[in-house]
């Protein structure tokens, strides 16, 4: 089963100066949404594509504007850190 949609990099890279990527970009969230999936974008490097993502409700992204690549004890001991001052609030 499906239950998720990546938007490709190359795709989000666009947003902001492509036209063309924008129409794209938002025609896969649309029909991911109608599909009820969750919608991932991959490349995420300036807020000019990230508020387009936001402003469409892609569910989640990953790139350089988010966080650099990590070793994988750093982002397990990120989500822990980040899990417990949710539970403290």
């Amino acid at each position: 089963p499906v239950d998720l949609d990546k938007i490709d990099g190359s795709f989000v890279a666009g947003l902001g100066s492509a036209p063309a990527d924008a129409v794209l970009v938002e025609a896969v969230v649309r029909v991911a949404g109608g599909l009820g999936l969750d919608v991932f974008a991959e490349g995420v490097e300036t807020d000019a594509q990230l508020e387009p993502l936001r402003d469409l409700g892609c569910d989640a992204a990953q790139g350089f504007l988010l966080s650099p690549p990590a070793p994988r004890d750093d982002l397990a001991r990120a989500i822990e850190r980040a899990a417990r001052a949710a539970t403290s609030r």
